[in-house]
Formats: structure tokens, sequence, C-alpha cells
């Protein structure tokens, strides 16, 4: 009951600051991104997640593994706030928290046979990794379509943008796949 009193109080003062019209389309873009955001918030304001290091074993070995260590980790409060979220809300909110821990628990800075996955997808960089994890899990929990292959081709995009040589990068690990060392 706290929250959602909270929340008016908020919501009203949002309102009836600005001495304009206050009807829902008088409201700019930012202005309703911010109100929704308060009141995405407000579904987790306070919540204490008791997650430790043993939530995050084993470490999963595809995406699929991913979302069902995550949705044993999360709670159903947990779960509304983030389908309350746009994905790239909760992306950035997310990355230097839980996407942070998924980098470090799961090893993907580490060689894990879940890095080793996005290797094989063509994903090389651990933040790009993480952040393919949390917006398929946002879309998931969401009912929407996963479409790892936009996604790949996204991070594939962004790298070759700063001239990185993807091609090259996607050789070399299908060679240390098949057990080729490439000597210097």
């Amino acid at each position: 009951m706290k929250k959602q009193v909270s929340f008016a109080i908020i919501l009203y003062a949002l309102v009836s600051c600005g001495g304009r019209e206050t009807t829902p389309s008088s409201f700019t873009k930012a202005e309703l991104d911010s109100i929704n955001l308060l009141r995405c918030d407000s579904l987790v304001f306070n919540e204490f997640d008791s997650i430790t290091d043993v939530d995050f074993l084993p470490i999963p070995k595809n995406i699929e593994e991913c979302f069902t260590r995550l949705n044993s980790i999360a709670s159903e409060r947990r779960k509304a706030w983030i389908k309350c979220l746009t994905e790239e809300q909760f992306g950035s909110k997310m990355h230097f928290g839980l996407g942070m821990t998924l980098r470090n628990k799961w090893g993907l800075w580490a060689n894990s046979e879940l890095a080793r996955y996005f290797y094989n997808l063509g994903v090389f960089h651990p933040d790009d990794m993480s952040g393919m994890i949390l917006n398929s899990y946002h879309r998931r929990l969401s009912n929407q379509p996963i479409k790892l292959e936009e996604q790949v081709e996204y991070y594939q995009n962004y790298w070759t943008d700063l001239g990185e040589n993807v091609d090259s990068i996607l050789d070399l690990v299908k060679n240390e796949e098949n057990g080729e060392k490439k000597s210097h």
C-alpha cells in the first residue's frame, strides 16, 4: 500500500508542477517514459533479493539454459519489473549490475562453455554476450521473438564499423575449436 501511495504522490507532483494542461496527451514522450519508469520501479521498491553466488551455478551452456537459470533466480515481482521496462531501459539498468554478475559468474571473460557458445554464434566480447542474454531474457518474458541472429548481426556490424575484422576473428575461433593453434 505504501508503494501505491508513494507512486500516487510522485505522479501527482509530476502532473501538478507544470502549471499546464495535464491530460495524458499533454505529456511529452520523455515525461511519459519517466512516469512509466517510476511505475515500473515501484514494483520492486525496497525488495531484497537474496541472490548468492551459488544461485548462478552451474554455468549455463546456451541461451535456453540462461533463461532457465535466470527464471530460477528472479522473483515474480522482479519478472514483472523486467516486463514493465522497455528492452533498452532494462539493458541499461542491468549492464553494470546483473550484466556484470553474468559476465563474471558465468565465465564470459574466461572461455566458459557459455562463452564458447557465443563465440560459435559470432559474438566475441563479454559485454555483447551479457547484453544478448539480457535482451533475449527481456524478450522471452515479454513474449517477443528472441531474434538471436539479428542480435548477432547487430554486434558484428558494431565491431565491423569500428574497423575490427570480424571474419578473421571467426576463423581464429573455428581453428581453435578444431584444435589448430596459430603460431606467432
